[in-house]
């Protein structure tokens, strides 16, 4: 497994088109860390982004020694607003973008039943440039627990070149299992892997929208080991999950900054944490 870092580090909580730090300077302490990749995100390069621009952010990655772990140019599907997955109806950009970057995945948004048929098109498009579509595990879409990935995946019937990126603390929050029963039942169609932290809890200072209802979370920090984190995602059972299949993709911090935390001081410590779960 290697480690890769999700711009999603220089954003706040529900504030993700404001990066704190710009891309140059995110990939330098990538890279200085022992990051092997960065996830580029809609913030740092978009559907219109000219193709120089692109390919000078390229550029940024190859000089740091840096892959493009995945992209994800679409700011609706980063923000996994209801209308995401239209994107699937025109990827031809996306695939540019990706391609451009070097990159192999490209996350999109399958949102509802009429997704599917576009969803297939747009995995053998992206499988004629050697690219794998990929979708979160995420609130608030058919994606939300292991059954119903499962169940997904089996319709949109393309095991090679559509396939998940498992995030956990997602998992949680819908009230779904990520151990190693979960990943190993998940196991063939897991091509990237996003961790951060939070704690379900009916006072929590955040919410998010779930297909069963709206669920309240406290944000906790990746690696986070104080008290109130052993309620957080339980990161040992996660990675036994992992190693059980033999997962040799990249595992990318999506923590969001924090408030008083700079990026860099944010990066260091969940690299740290990951790097001994990784052993």
């Amino acid at each position: 497994m290697n480690l890769s870092l999700s711009a999603r580090i220089a954003e706040l909580e529900h504030i993700k088109d404001q990066p704190a730090v710009g891309f140059e300077e995110l990939a330098r302490l990538a890279s200085e860390i022992g990051y092997e990749a960065v996830c580029v995100r809609s913030a740092q390069v978009t559907l219109d982004t000219p193709d120089d621009d692109i390919k000078q952010t390229r550029q940024l990655l190859d000089h740091h020694g840096l892959q493009a772990s995945m992209v994800c140019p679409g700011p609706g599907v980063s923000a996994n607003t209801a209308d995401s997955s239209q994107e699937l109806r025109d990827i031809g950009r996306h695939l540019e973008v990706t391609e451009l970057l070097g990159a192999r995945l490209l996350r999109v948004s399958v949102m509802r039943e009429d997704d599917v048929i576009w969803t297939q098109r747009a995995a053998d498009q992206a499988r004629e440039r050697g690219i794998r579509l990929v979708q979160m595990t995420h609130t608030e879409c058919p994606f939300e627990t292991v059954d119903a990935c499962l169940e997904m995946l089996a319709r949109i019937d393309r095991p090679d070149d559509f396939g998940l990126c498992v995030e956990p603390a997602n998992l949680l929050v819908c009230g779904d299992d990520y151990g190693p029963e979960a990943i190993r039942r998940l196991g063939p169609h897991i091509f990237n892997v996003y961790v951060q932290n939070v704690r379900v809890d009916a006072t929590g200072s955040s919410s998010v929208a779930t297909n069963a209802g709206i669920v309240r979370y406290q944000r906790l920090i990746v690696g986070e080991e104080t008290p109130e984190a052993q309620a957080g995602v339980d990161f040992d059972r996660f990675f036994e999950g992992l190693k059980s299949i033999q997962y040799a993709g990249f595992v990318t911090c999506h923590q969001p900054l924090v408030e008083g935390t700079s990026v860099a001081e944010l990066a260091q410590f969940v690299y740290d944490r990951l790097r001994r779960s990784l052993g």
